[in-house]
C-alpha cells in the first residue's frame, strides 16, 4: 500500500508539471501573438518631392512626378486624395481641411467654381486613379504622376493643396485576430503640400508688411532703445505678413553694426509666407540648415555700448527692399548687478561694525 500511495502521488506530480509546462507555453504564445502586431505596425514612409510650388496661367495643364515608398517591412494599403491646407500658427505650420475635398478657394469664388475645381487634379497612371485603393508591398516604391489642369475661368490666386496619401484597415497590413486584437487598426497619413498660384500674366502681386522687428530677449526699453545684456546672446523676432496675392520667400539678411564700426550678418532662411498669414522667419546656418536669428559663436563676442540692427529683404529677389531697425545698448547688467549687490553687503556690513564699535566704547 505504500509503494501504490507513493507511485499515486509521482504520477500526480508528474501530471501537475505537465499542465504547468503547457500552460506556459500557450501563455508565452499569446503575448508573442500580443506583441506581434505592434512590431509590425512600426511603419516608415516616404514622399518626394515633399513640397511642390507652381505658377499656371488658366487653361495650362502641368505634370508632376511622385514617389511613394514604403520603408517598413509590411505591405500597406492606400488610398489617395487632394485636400485643402490652410496655415496656423505662425510656425509654417498647416492644417488639412479634411471636410471640404476641393481646392481652397479665394473669397470671390462661387459655389459653382467650387464643384468645378474638383477636377483640377487626377492621376496619368494606366492602373491608377486618384481615391483608388492600391497595395504598395514594404520595400517598394510607387511612382505616381499627378496631373494638374486649370480651368480657363479660373479666379486668380493662390491654391493650397496636399497630395495626400492614407493607410486603410485591412489590406496588406492586417494580422490573424488573436484575443479580439488586430493589427490593422493602425493609419498613418503622408502628404506632399503643393502650393498653386494661377495667375495670367505670370507675374502675381507680392505684397509684404513687417509686423514686428524687435529683440526677443531684451530686458526692458529706454525710449527707442532697448537694453540687453552684453553676456547674453542678442536673439532677433522678425514676424512678416503676407498682403498679396500669392506666396513669397523673404530673400535678404539682417546686419547689426556696433559703435566702433563692428558689424554682423545673419542671412535670412527663404521660408514661405502664405496669403493673409504672418510667419516668423528664422535665419540660415553657414550649412544652409534652419536657426534662430541670433548672434552666436563667431557672430558675437562681448557686446558693449549702442548698437543698430537692420533687416532688409525682397520678395522671391523682385520689388522693392523691405527694411525695418531697431537700435539697442549692450550692458553688463549681471556684472553690474552683483557689484552693486556687494557693494550693500559691504555698506551694510560696515554700518553693523561701527555700531558694535560704538557699543564697545560705551
Amino acid at each position: 500500500k505504500f509503494q501504490n500511495s507513493n507511485k499515486s502521488q509521482a504520477l500526480i506530480f508528474k501530471r501537475i508539471c505537465f499542465w504547468c509546462l503547457a500552460f506556459g507555453i500557450y501563455l508565452a504564445l499569446g503575448i508573442w501573438r500580443l506583441a506581434l502586431p505592434a512590431r509590425a505596425q512600426t511603419l516608415s514612409l516616404g514622399i518626394w518631392p515633399p513640397l511642390l510650388e507652381v505658377i499656371i496661367r488658366p487653361g495650362k495643364t502641368i505634370t508632376q512626378v511622385y514617389k511613394l515608398s514604403n520603408l517598413g517591412q509590411t505591405d500597406l494599403s492606400f488610398v489617395s486624395s487632394v485636400v485643402p491646407f490652410s496655415p496656423i500658427g505662425e510656425l509654417g505650420n498647416a492644417k488639412l481641411e479634411i471636410e471640404n475635398s476641393a481646392p481652397p478657394l479665394v473669397k470671390s469664388q462661387s459655389e459653382a467654381q467650387l464643384k468645378i475645381n474638383k477636377s483640377w487634379f487626377s492621376f496619368q497612371n494606366t492602373d491608377l486613379n486618384l481615391g483608388q485603393k492600391f497595395i504598395l508591398k514594404a520595400g517598394e516604391t510607387q511612382e505616381i504622376v499627378l496631373k494638374i489642369k486649370i480651368p480657363e475661368d479660373a479666379a486668380e490666386g493662390d491654391y493650397y493643396e496636399t497630395l495626400l496619401f492614407e493607410t486603410t484597415p485591412g489590406g496588406g497590413a492586417g494580422f490573424p485576430d488573436f484575443l479580439g486584437q488586430s493589427g490593422s487598426q493602425t493609419q498613418v497619413k503622408i502628404g506632399s503640400n503643393i502650393l498653386l498660384t494661377v495667375s495670367k500674366v505670370g507675374k502675381p502681386v507680392r505684397k509684404a508688411k513687417i509686423i514686428e522687428f524687435n529683440l526677443a530677449n531684451f530686458k526692458f526699453s529706454i525710449l527707442n532703445f532697448q537694453l540687453i545684456d552684453s553676456f547674453a546672446k542678442p536673439r532677433f523676432l522678425l514676424r512678416i505678413k503676407n498682403i498679396g496675392q500669392a506666396f513669397f520667400k523673404p530673400l535678404g539678411k539682417i546686419t547689426t553694426t556696433g559703435w566702433l564700426g563692428q558689424k554682423y550678418e545673419l542671412k535670412l532662411l527663404p521660408e514661405n509666407v502664405l496669403v493673409n498669414s504672418i510667419r516668423q522667419i528664422n535665419c540660415q546656418r553657414d550649412n544652409g540648415g534652419p536657426d534662430v536669428c541670433q548672434l552666436t559663436g563667431e557672430k558675437r563676442k562681448f557686446l558693449l555700448g549702442r548698437y543698430r540692427a537692420k533687416v532688409e529683404f525682397r520678395l522671391n529677389k523682385q520689388g522693392a527692399n523691405y527694411t525695418a531697425e531697431l537700435n539697442f545698448i549692450a550692458l553688463p547688467i549681471k556684472l553690474l548687478a552683483g557689484c552693486l549687490t556687494l557693494l550693500v553687503i559691504i555698506l551694510i556690513i560696515k554700518n553693523k561694525v561701527k555700531k558694535l564699535d560704538k557699543m564697545t566704547k560705551t
